[in-house]
């Protein structure tokens, strides 16, 4: 039986798909460097804020040409407004988030002469599945914001039904990231079910109820052998 070589943005493995070959480079990065200081992941939201607003015009313009019908200065205030306030916030929120903490049962254990304590750490690659209604927002930047402010790193699936929107998130996507910190990945469905069936530490989906079903069940049987 042969084998094959994948090479996709300088990652060669032998005998993954190119999709698992994009998640080995951010995987061994969260590997080889480990939990990272509050700044780094502070640092990563203020880039993914950077991207959007730098770019905010070709992302209406994007999703102008998408939609067809959308009125641009409802994309406007979408891409514009709504990142500056959840992304900000997201930034400040960091420290605290990454503080050591104890519950209830915690503190009547050190009562006992017990230590205990809840440390919180990040689970390594994120993957987040956008919808095709709100392209880049709410359900893409916001939950990769919260992926990088927990530390992981992040690859994205575009919605195939918004393809300028998409190729504009890819395109502009490695002015501000490292692929080791952000992956885009853009394509139709047979793309996003094999999307799902990579070995995330943890994947984000927003859409329809069956369509979700069939994420959990892909997202069950991943494996990285």
């Amino acid at each position: 039986m042969s084998t094959t070589h994948e090479r996709v943005d300088g990652v060669v493995d032998a005998g993954l798909n190119p999709l698992r070959a994009i998640l080995v480079r951010p995987r061994q990065a969260f590997v080889a460097e480990g939990p990272p200081s509050a700044a780094v992941p502070r640092h990563r939201i203020v880039r993914l804020l950077a991207l959007v607003l730098d770019n905010a015009d070709e992302f209406v313009d994007a999703m102008k040409a998408d939609f067809g019908s959308r009125p641009k200065a409802g994309s406007w205030i979408v891409v514009h407004q709504g990142p500056r306030h959840d992304l900000g916030d997201r930034a400040h929120q960091i420290p605290c988030a990454s503080r050591m903490r104890a519950t209830k049962l915690m503190r009547a254990a050190r009562l006992a002469g017990l230590k205990a304590e809840v440390r919180p750490s990040p689970l390594g690659v994120g993957g987040i599945i956008g919808p095709w209604n709100f392209p880049l927002q709410r359900v893409v930047v916001l939950p990769a914001s919260a992926a990088f402010a927990a530390g992981n790193r992040v690859m994205i699936k575009m919605s195939e039904i918004t393809p300028r929107t998409s190729e504009r998130m890819k395109s502009t996507s490695p002015t501000y990231f490292d692929p080791a910190e952000l992956g885009i990945v853009t394509g139709g469905s047979e793309v996003s079910a094999t999307f799902s069936r990579l070995p995330f530490d943890h994947l984000f989906f927003t859409g329809s109820p069956s369509v979700g079903s069939l994420v959990q069940q892909a997202a069950t049987q991943t494996s990285f052998q």
